[in-house]
């Protein structure tokens, strides 16, 4: 909804435009710290799942853990997004997170050094993050006014990344002077952050369309039916699925990378996972700002994730892999924010929670996969190897896709459906 600076007149949109309607700067404060809490935890679980194991693989499978769940509880998160209050789907499921999230707690804090129970509460907790995330992102389309959109959905990426970039750094100092359970703690309490902003916007928010009461499953193929006969957002989900194959694993591997390879500790861990946390803030209003279309900013996001990966892999030197994840991450949220916003003006309103769930689980689909065969890899050849072949890999998917022509990047660019 709209707020009182946009009365009398239209004001000169910027990178952060979106910021002007009350209801979505709370949102948006509330989330960026929600986002670090979930990033401390992030950090926390393959730290201390490698320290039980020393098994990439075994980091692998605590990834998949949390998005294979995610994944199935995506045509009901999607059906719930269309049918119901998003508001109040949040809530319920931001409280029900916060549960998991102690659990976890606990469980850590117990010094158990079986990976199986920490496993368990990962994956409630990626039970109610497919449920959350359609209403999440749904409602940030809510919030603001089309015209304010790409500022939104940027910001909303941007946030994400204020988390990637603080929760990291604050866990790694965390690990090195108290432990990781400490995490988890403030994770639990980082939820509350969202319960106050969601009762704060009150109902302003507009509602889901109202919609007939059809099964989660029979929603999610009638998705996948208009997906298919929408190229643009096909494009969007196939780039959405490479950079969760590719790059979100990378996440873990440095982890790895920084054990294995650089020696570090607690406070240089941070540092590294921090760094495309930063990289994609410096981007963030650059991106919210572009006049360029979204399969050239998209496009030259790919390109970037595809070099600093595979430079990430080849490198030696410390100070060289910061500065390889600061890009990477710059090119992340490019890459994240050009899909996600191509998505959200293509697609028609009656389609979009339903939509939104179909790209979050496809891309959450992917992560899992990813992580599993990076940590495959990286068990078999080598860290370093495992990601020269992702950073490859990305940059001949950029180069295909600037090549094809129906069914190219340039789908990115596809007016509004109207119907």
């Amino acid at each position: 909804m709209s707020g009182p600076a946009e009365e009398g007149g239209t004001p000169r949109r910027g990178p952060f435009s979106a910021l002007r309607h009350r209801r979505f700067a709370i949102f948006w404060v509330a989330a960026a710290v929600s986002t670090t809490g979930t990033w401390l935890s992030n950090l926390a679980v393959p730290f201390v799942i490698f320290e039980m194991t020393h098994s990439a693989t075994w980091v692998g499978i605590g990834a998949a853990a949390q998005f294979i769940p995610n994944v199935l509880m995506g045509p009901l998160g999607g059906a719930w997004a269309d049918r119901f209050d998003r508001r109040r789907v949040l809530i319920g499921t931001q409280i029900f997170g916060s549960v998991a999230a102690l659990i976890l707690f606990f469980v850590v804090a117990s010094g158990t050094q079986n990976p199986l129970l920490v496993i368990l509460p990962v994956t409630l907790q990626g039970i109610f993050g497919g449920l959350n995330l359609p209403s999440w992102q749904a409602l940030v389309h809510d919030l603001v006014p089309r015209e304010d959109i790409q500022s939104a959905v940027t910001l909303n990426t941007m946030q994400f990344n204020v988390g990637r970039a603080l929760g990291p750094a604050l866990a790694g100092i965390l690990i090195g002077t108290l432990g990781p359970s400490p995490a988890f703690l403030l994770n639990s309490a980082s939820f509350v952050f969202v319960l106050v902003a969601l009762i704060a916007i009150g109902g302003g928010a507009r509602r889901a369309l109202a919609k007939p009461r059809i099964s989660a499953l029979r929603s999610f193929g009638t998705a996948l039916s208009y997906i298919r006969r929408q190229r643009g957002i096909a494009v969007s989900i196939i780039v959405s699925i490479a950079i969760g194959i590719l790059f979100n694993p990378v996440f873990n591997l440095t982890i790895i990378l920084a054990a294995t390879v650089y020696d570090a500790g607690g406070l240089e861990l941070g540092i590294m996972t921090a760094a495309a946390g930063v990289g994609a803030l410096v981007a963030g209003p650059i991106v919210a700002s572009s006049k360029h279309p979204l399969s050239l900013v998209t496009l030259a996001g790919m390109l970037g994730v595809g070099a600093a990966v595979l430079v990430l892999g080849a490198v030696e030197n410390y100070i060289a892999a910061v500065a390889a994840l600061v890009v990477a991450g710059a090119g992340f949220l490019t890459v994240i924010a050009g899909v996600n916003t191509a998505i959200q003006l293509i697609v028609t309103d009656r389609m979009r929670g339903s939509v939104i769930a179909v790209r979050i689980m496809l891309y959450t689909l992917s992560m899992a996969v990813g992580a599993l065969i990076m940590g495959g890899i990286a068990d078999w050849l080598g860290v370093r190897e495992s990601l020269m072949i992702a950073g490859a890999a990305m940059l001949l998917l950029g180069l295909l896709l600037l090549l094809r022509r129906d069914a190219g990047i340039g789908r990115l660019d596809d007016p509004q459906d109207e119907q």
